[in-house]
């Protein structure tokens, strides 16, 4: 039936999707790898100037620190936007192209303009907030904590070495090559990021990884928070031809209790239940490092009035096929046991697929894309 085939193809969509989110995470640990490496020398050449008695001049250090701490994170937040505005344009197109892929007759329309769907990204919300909220919260809260270990350091006459370990970490033997983001530029509507691999060094421990974990989990979240966005705004727009909406956790060993009472329950555009439950509909992303989705639910053959093409669709998939009925649910493992082997290979990458054949690679670690992850360049010509 339709909504299964389109439960399917939006499942391997969201496959994509999570691909995609470890390249984004990779551009912020470069940024905060240069930042840890700009604050560390700062420490260095500065942290032993300062007696503890002097206020005016720990006052400075820490001003100068802040604005070191500032940049770092505006920066990392401009270049989360300028890919959101990307991914919101380019997903809203996406879903469109799916299910008219999948019935096979050029039903959906994507109409919105440019402005609309980067309205999107500012818009959108992680538990409650919006994400400029977020970066200001993590950039303000890394700069606490910085200021509180500097004086803290200075209280037990730490060295200057363990005081710059106790904040960025400990420094690798060796420099890494890092993907640097010079550049963010926009044209005809394509945005672009202009990077250069540059060699820094690793960093790890510290207070400082604490709020690189709050700031990967903004970013990832994020993406969650755009995708089913301009989702929604997709599927609202084609409501000639879609009564609602369906849940979609990804069943895995990682999924929260929340998303699995979800799964499956679908609901029509007014916020009302379309199944046989009475749970309010929520907003995706439930929770942080949420990986659920909606589904789009078509209407019966009977049900479009008034649709062109209705011909031609009775021609492509028949009355049957178009029956309305709610998508039945699938764990994403038992979906990607179905799929063939090129499909595995493509999703999983080569080394992961020989593994999970012979069984030596757990569900999370499938699950989990960083050894195989998708541009958004590459996720765009997927559907063109």
């Amino acid at each position: 039936m339709i909504n299964e085939k389109l439960r399917d193809a939006f499942i391997q969509h969201a496959v994509d999707i999570e691909r995609i989110k470890e390249p984004a995470r990779r551009i912020l640990i470069s940024r905060l790898m240069e930042f840890r490496q700009e604050l560390r020398d700062y420490i260095v050449l500065n942290f032993g100037q300062i007696p503890g008695s002097d206020t005016k001049r720990f006052e400075r250090m820490v001003n100068k620190i802040n604005k070191i701490t500032k940049t770092a994170f505006k920066d990392v937040e401009v270049t989360q936007t300028a890919f959101l505005n990307k991914l919101a344009q380019a997903e809203y197109l996406m879903n469109a192209k799916i299910i008219n892929n999948v019935i096979g007759v050029e039903l959906a329309s994507a109409q919105w303009s440019k402005q609309q769907l980067i309205a999107i990204t500012k818009d959108s919300l992680i538990e409650g907030a919006l994400q400029s909220d977020w970066w200001n919260r993590v950039t303000l809260s890394s700069q606490n904590r910085i200021k509180d270990t500097l004086r803290q350091s200075i209280l037990k006459g730490e060295s200057i070495q363990e005081t710059a370990e106790l904040i960025t970490g400990t420094r690798s033997i060796k420099p890494k090559v890092y993907n640097v983001v010079q550049e963010i530029k926009e044209i005809d509507g394509k945005i672009t990021l202009k990077t250069i691999k540059k060699k820094l060094y690793g960093y790890t421990g510290g207070v400082l990884d604490i709020e690189q974990r709050h700031a990967e989990a903004i970013v990832r979240t994020g993406i969650q928070a755009v995708q089913n966005s301009a989702r929604e705004k997709a599927f609202e727009e084609n409501q000639d031809v879609l009564k609602g909406y369906q849940f979609s956790a990804t069943l895995d060993t990682r999924t929260s209790q929340q998303c699995r009472g979800y799964d499956g329950l679908a609901w029509d555009f007014e916020g009302k239940p379309l199944n046989s439950h009475s749970i309010s509909k929520p907003v995706i992303p439930v929770h942080w490092n949420c990986r659920s989705t909606w589904l789009p639910i078509t209407k019966s053959f009977d049900e479009l009035v008034g649709v062109k093409l209705k011909d031609n669709l009775e021609n492509s998939v028949g009355r049957t096929e178009m029956d309305g009925q709610i998508a039945s649910k699938t764990s994403y493992e038992k979906w990607l046991k179905k799929q063939p082997i090129s499909k595995q290979k493509e999703i999983l990458g080569k080394g992961k697929y020989k593994l999970y054949k012979k069984e030596k690679l757990t569900l999370k670690e499938m699950i989990d894309q960083k050894g195989n992850p998708l541009t958004l360049e590459e996720l765009e010509n997927k559907y063109n």
